[in-house]
């Protein structure tokens, strides 16, 4: 269930979509249960014998249904780096989609044309996606999206807020690709009908060995982004460029949060960024955050302190951008 969901982690659709999955391959799911004892879950497909092995069956398969749902996406979030990275994921399952940056845009967007799934970002500027959401759930439309919140949030903060504001689902930052298709999957296979398509072409296996930054103990590490892009040269210094661009940003509006002495602004910021970060591996920089945020809320914390360590995160900032400059 929506509660069970949300407080105990995971989607909670895992049965349902492998019934869905087998029952496409002409089979079902079958279950024995004993109390005391458990249950056993089982079931029989036939297949031709093949010379090969395949590879990535389970992944190949959810993107084979979602494709064939032929769903028109929406994705709202403020961060450039999060809805290009996205854009991304959605481009290569052959999924319609349009992007906008805030509340107001996507608003308009759902008046002006009919989405079946919203993947929205949670805490953006004036117009958060809460706020953004209950609006969308008011307007007067032939077809209601489903709504699914993209969050870096833990799910017992955003537990409540999501049910008011009308979300059907979340699934945490960084978001793992297959868990959100699958999510996809199962809301949009409550409206619409699959049919039977050509298997879509996966992306080829990467020759290349991941693109690391060479440091004998690196700030960064662009191996993610190198997957994402399939090699493609272009679509990579792409997506170095904005995430430079949003690393910039984060370190501007974080050393104007800490010189107010705001806790709230650093974590809002910690939050905002945290696709950005886990993209490009900058595990230093986010646990050199993460301390600062820590410190400015303990009152026994000395101005000593918190200079010492603001110190060691401008300079990890500064080696950061300094070496994607160059990448």
């Amino acid at each position: 269930s929506y509660d069970v969901n949300l407080e105990y982690g995971g989607t909670g659709l895992g049965l349902t979509i492998s019934q869905k999955l087998l029952q496409m391959l002409g089979s079902e799911l079958k279950v024995e249960s004993e109390e005391g004892k458990g249950s056993e879950f089982s079931f029989d497909l036939k297949y031709k014998l093949a010379n090969e092995a395949p590879v990535n069956n389970k992944r190949k398969n959810v993107s084979e249904v979602l494709k064939n749902l032929n769903a028109r996406v929406l994705v709202v979030d403020d961060n450039p780096t999060n809805l290009f990275i996205t854009s991304q994921y959605l481009q290569g399952w052959d999924l319609e989609h349009t992007t906008v940056n805030s509340g107001p845009a996507a608003i308009d967007a759902v008046k002006k044309k009919q989405y079946d799934i919203i993947l929205m970002d949670l805490h953006m500027p004036k117009m958060n996606g809460y706020e953004t959401s209950t609006t969308i759930g008011e307007l007067k439309l032939d077809k209601k999206p489903v709504i699914i919140a993209l969050s870096a949030s833990g799910r017992g903060d955003i537990n409540t807020k999501m049910r008011r504001a009308g979300i059907k689902a979340y699934v945490p930052k960084p978001f793992d690709p297959l868990e959100l298709q699958e999510v996809m999957v199962y809301f949009l296979s409550e409206s619409k009908q699959g049919k039977p398509g050509n298997i879509p072409q996966g992306p080829k296996e990467s020759s290349s060995e991941p693109f690391l930054v060479k440091d004998e103990n690196p700030s960064f590490d662009l191996s993610n982004l190198v997957q994402l892009s399939k090699n493609d040269p272009e679509i990579l210094k792409k997506l170095i460029k904005n995430s430079l661009k949003s690393l910039k940003k984060y370190r501007k509006e974080f050393e104007l949060a800490a010189h107010e002495g705001s806790p709230a602004k650093i974590g809002d910021l910690i939050h905002k960024n945290t696709m950005t970060l886990h993209f490009i591996k900058t595990e230093r920089l986010s646990s050199f955050a993460e301390n600062y945020h820590e410190l400015l809320q303990n009152p026994k914390t000395t101005p000593k302190q918190l200079s010492e360590t603001k110190t060691e995160l401008m300079a990890e900032f500064e080696k950061v951008i300094s070496g994607l400059k160059k990448s």
